[in-house]
């Protein structure tokens, strides 16, 4: 009767087992199979730690978000000063290419710019 409730791998892994010394291989048969105990979780826990030590993840989850924020927003401030001067400078760039244009036009025609024709 154990024969057929052993499968033929299990008895030939668990004989080879015994050979080389190791342990055999446990088989439970229905009868013997019960539910598992529930882990008690005071044996992990010393006492009054849990209450001590509620809601503080989740305080620190907070702040780290609160310092991630405030740098995105000093990263944002600081990309639009640089477009904003950025724009200024390439306003000053522009008006420094159209004074020279002119004066390299004065140049050519030097009877108009000394008639005031410019």
């Amino acid at each position: 009767m154990i024969d057929t409730l052993i499968p033929a791998a299990i008895r030939a892994s668990a004989s080879a087992s015994r050979a080389s010394h190791r342990p055999a291989v446990q088989v439970q048969t229905a009868s013997a199979t019960r539910a598992p105990e529930a882990p008690d979780p005071s044996r992990y826990l010393m006492r009054g730690q849990r209450t001590a030590q509620s809601g503080v993840g989740l305080i620190e989850v907070l702040v780290a978000v609160l310092v991630l924020s405030i740098g995105f927003l000093g990263v944002a401030a600081l990309q639009v000063m640089s477009l904003s001067t950025n724009n200024s400078a390439m306003a000053r760039s522009m008006a420094v290419v159209a004074s020279y244009s002119i004066l390299d036009a004065m140049r050519a025609d030097i009877v108009n710019a000394r008639a005031g024709s410019y």
